[in-house]
């Protein structure tokens, strides 16, 4: 029986990267479950997982607040910061929650300079103010009465800015 050494490579890759992509989700849904379980609004927790072997990676994720729609669904709104590597790379989520802690979906945003800055009266408030290429007078206002909007945009300069996409996957 022949073994193709660059199938066999290409399924161990593939391998990895699924459990290397569970295990980073995973970790990261028992650091947002954590932070909801401390039902603490507008606190900001951080989790440091760096390593000699990985480098610098922290964790910051702050319970927002909580937002109702016409049709009474209650949701938990939660952002995170995740700051990785030599270089500092940084990303941002925001991540909506069910009243009873179970995952409903989120936004993957550029970095974590988009996150919003609070949540008021069934609103979701983002500000330019650490957007170094954005003008810091804008800022956006996401409504979430009618239901949670499957785009955001959130706004640049003039009338440019960034879509960003509601996922349901995990």
């Amino acid at each position: 029986m022949l073994i193709d050494i660059k199938m066999m490579h290409r399924y161990v890759f593939f391998v990895l990267v699924v459990f290397l992509s569970h295990h980073v989700s995973f970790g990261q849904e028992k650091v947002l479950l954590t932070v909801l379980k401390k039902d603490r609004v507008n606190n900001t927790y951080s989790f440091d997982s760096s390593t000699k072997e990985n480098g610098y990676d922290k964790t910051f994720v702050k319970y927002l607040g909580n937002i109702k729609t016409n049709q009474g669904e209650k949701y938990k709104v939660l952002s995170l910061s995740r700051i990785w590597g030599k270089n500092r790379h940084t990303s941002g989520v925001v991540y909506i929650y069910s009243y009873k802690n179970e995952f409903v979906g989120k936004y993957n945003l550029g970095s974590s300079s988009d996150l919003p800055q609070k949540v008021a009266k069934n609103h979701l408030y983002f500000t330019n103010r650490y957007k170094s290429d954005c003008d810091p007078k804008l800022s956006t206002e996401i409504d979430f009465t009618k239901m949670i909007p499957k785009e955001i945009f959130l706004k640049c300069k003039g009338t440019s800015g960034d879509i960003y996409t509601f996922s349901t996957e995990e």
